[in-house]
């Protein structure tokens, strides 16, 4: 999760969220980057902040907690921990 604050703060991004909006992202930092240690390339950082922007935009995350975070995880896990297959689980597709 600090990784992901860390590249938060990179793209001006010093808001927070609600607490649970980043596992998400902190899991495909770890199973993607950290846990075989490669480094984060600039676009999954962008990929990252766009998600959280978004997701804080459809209020993904303020009703059916449990599901919504088992379509989140289910959808990392299927494209190789990438970000940017989550957006189309969106509502918001830009602001």
């Amino acid at each position: 999760m600090l990784k992901v604050l860390e590249i938060m703060r990179e793209f001006g991004s010093g808001w927070v969220f609600l607490t649970y909006l980043l596992v998400i992202p902190a899991v495909a930092v770890y199973k993607r980057y950290l846990a075989p240690k490669r480094t984060i390339d600039e676009r999954f950082k962008s990929d990252i902040v766009t998600w959280l922007v978004y997701t804080s935009f459809d209020k993904r995350y303020s009703g059916r907690l449990e599901s919504v975070l088992y379509e989140d995880i289910s959808t990392l896990a299927e494209h190789t921990y990438e970000m940017s297959p989550l957006l189309k689980n969106l509502r918001t597709k830009s602001i």
